[in-house]
């Protein structure tokens, strides 16, 4: 008997998540989650797999996913705290998901 473990990187699950099948609903979701999230989520990913992201979503909002991202990538996100942001996002594609007012908020980090 063998057993297969099937354990897949936070990347890896946001890869399989932007090659899902039903385009409409993934850009109707994704359209939906605040900019911070996606921003987030995709700052492990390398340019080629976040212009397959940014194909998902009109103009306006991958200006503003991008001017997020260009943030994001200036701050000093624990890998707590990434994880539980990725996790939300992932949270927004569960079946029978409605509530779209989750909010996050990453504190910027101090200067002294």
């Amino acid at each position: 008997m063998t057993v297969e473990l099937n354990i897949m990187t936070l990347k890896e699950k946001i890869l399989a998540l932007l090659k899902y099948e039903d385009r409409v609903k993934l850009v109707n979701v994704l359209m939906k989650i605040p900019d911070r999230e996606i921003a987030v989520s995709l700052m492990t990913l390398d340019e080629r797999e976040r212009e397959m992201a940014f194909s998902l979503l009109s103009p306006v909002k991958v200006r503003r996913v991008k001017e997020e991202l260009q943030y994001q990538e200036k701050l000093d996100i624990r890998h707590d705290r990434y994880t539980k942001i990725v996790r939300k996002f992932f949270s927004y594609f569960e079946p029978g998901k409605k509530d779209y007012k989750n909010q996050s908020y990453i504190r910027p980090k101090r200067r002294r």
